[in-house]
């Protein structure tokens, strides 16, 4: 909340509401602050009501509405490619509705391009639902092998049948 004169402000209920980011410190009851962030702790809508007061008898009574999302962490597996593959192609799952993300680093970096080609090594993988994105990376072992290069033959006539052996095959 902003403004340049003295306002009280005060939130109900005060379940759920802490006065800093990482929602270490509850907020009392009564107590006037400006900002606060809201934690809640199951699945679902709430109202937190904003009372403003500026001392000149013409309150302010402002109601939000939240929702908590609670999310969990994304499912993966180890997980073996035959040659290059793009990071879409990694496979993860999760709650209904969900979307992923990846990235290379267990904590900060950033989300990797759905066309980012794989190389073998270890990735990290979250869940987002709408905006809300859950807080582990889950790590997942990528191992790109090898594919072996197509054989090279040159084109035969045959006329008449012909025995495997008659064939020539090498490869590169």
């Amino acid at each position: 909340f902003k403004g340049k004169a003295e306002y009280m402000v005060t939130w109900a209920p005060a379940t759920n509401v802490f006065t800093d980011e990482d929602a270490t410190i509850p907020y009392v009851a009564g107590a006037s602050a400006k900002k606060v962030y809201y934690k809640g702790q199951t699945e679902g809508y709430e109202d937190l009501v904003m009372n403003v007061s500026s001392g000149n008898g013409c309150p302010l009574v402002k109601t939000f509405n939240i929702r908590t999302v609670v999310i969990t962490d994304a499912v993966a597996e180890d997980q073996e490619f035959c040659g290059a593959v793009p990071i879409s192609d990694l496979v993860a799952t999760g709650q209904e509705g969900a979307a992923f993300k990846w990235y290379r680093q267990a904590t900060g970096g950033v989300v990797l391009a759905p066309t980012t080609i794989v190389t073998t090594g270890t990735y990290f993988v979250t869940q987002i639902i709408g905006t809300c994105e859950s807080t582990t990376r889950v790590p997942v072992q990528v191992i790109i092998k090898t594919k072996p290069i197509a054989p090279i033959s040159p084109n035969r006539n045959i006329c008449g049948t012909a025995v495997l052996s008659d064939l020539e095959v090498t490869y590169d």
